[in-house]
């Protein structure tokens, strides 16, 4: 059946373009949230991009269901409405279900958490890796290649297609061959999580134990809610030769940056060379930073310095009488 014969179905442009229009409206209350409620949420410690998860999925979820009529505001513009396989209005329920899993990617996607327990640690990398990009290259196959009706990853879990809004019911319309590359690229993203996983966990114990007692001492700080340190090394090559520098990143995150950002960089600073062992020549690189990601919208505001530690005034020298 093609999507000529089956007009029925939402079709690619449509259904993309209620998408982007429903996200513009997302990024819009997100920002509005932001800006009403910023001190509050830059004061938060932890992932704040769990708001957005539950914005988007309330967003989708009520719209999407029988007690939001079915559309959401894209596709109302746009003509179309959510139906289960059955030619009925979703449940809140299961409408829920189903905007969870639509979001969740996309929540996930650039958040950082960290978890000191190095088992949770390994199970939370893997989940990352298989929701993020297993189901997000799922969600692309399903789009291009799940013909006619374009169905994707969250209306297969929960029996729903997304249909003109002048369609009575749902016509059979699921390429096997799609949904069976969408459940492989799933299970190629989990193996290539474990793989990874499981890879990185050989060095990571060591730079976890060089680096973890510095971001504690960070960590601890009056005022710093969360703190981040990296080892990097840059090599630059030039008509000189070659030149490898070596840098500590170490990223606090406060309520709001101090309009004197120096004491608190030496603060930084100097609990990290108190709870860390610097190589010759190694710089140490402070990036305050204030504000709040909560997924659908962000703000933020940050000052970077390089830290040098004080050198030590030398002791006076007392002037001697000649012996006679």
């Amino acid at each position: 059946m093609s999507e000529e014969s089956a007009p029925a179905w939402s079709g690619f442009w449509r259904r993309v373009g209620a998408f982007v229009v429903d996200t513009l409206l997302l990024g819009v209350v997100g920002y509005c949230v932001g800006m009403l409620f910023h001190d509050a949420l830059a004061s938060v410690a932890g992932p704040t991009r769990l708001i957005g998860l539950v914005v988007a999925t309330l967003y989708f979820g009520v719209l999407s269901s029988r007690l939001g009529g079915s559309r959401t505001v894209g596709m109302r513009l746009l003509g179309l409405k959510v139906m289960s396989t059955g030619g009925r209005p979703l449940g809140l329920a299961v409408s829920l279900w189903r905007a969870l899993v639509l979001v969740t990617p996309m929540m996930l996607n650039g958040m950082m958490v960290y978890i000191a327990n190095e088992i949770a640690m390994t199970v939370l990398g893997v989940a990352f890796i298989v929701l993020v990009f297993g189901l997000g290259l799922a969600q692309i196959v399903l789009l291009l290649f799940n013909l006619p009706s374009r169905r994707l990853a969250h209306d297969l879990v929960s029996g729903a297609a997304v249909v003109r809004v002048s369609a009575t019911e749902t016509p059979a319309g699921v390429s096997r061959i799609a949904v069976g590359a969408a459940v492989g690229a799933i299970l190629l993203a989990l193996g290539a999580g474990v793989w990874a996983v499981a890879a990185g966990r050989s060095f990571a114990p060591q730079w976890i134990a060089e680096l973890e007692p510095p971001r504690a001492a960070v960590a601890a700080l009056p005022g710093v809610l969360e703190a981040g340190v990296r080892d990097s090394t840059t090599t630059f090559y030039g008509t000189d030769g070659q030149q490898t520098t070596r840098t500590l990143i170490v990223t606090a995150k406060v309520r709001a940056l101090p309009k004197d950002p120096g004491p608190l960089v030496r603060q930084v600073g100097d609990a990290v060379a108190g709870a860390y062992r610097l190589r010759p020549g190694q710089k140490v690189r402070v990036n305050l930073t204030s504000g709040f990601d909560i997924g659908i919208a962000s703000g933020w505001r940050s000052y970077a310095a390089d830290y040098a530690p004080a050198v030590a005034a030398p002791a006076p020298v007392t002037p001697t009488k000649p012996a006679p």
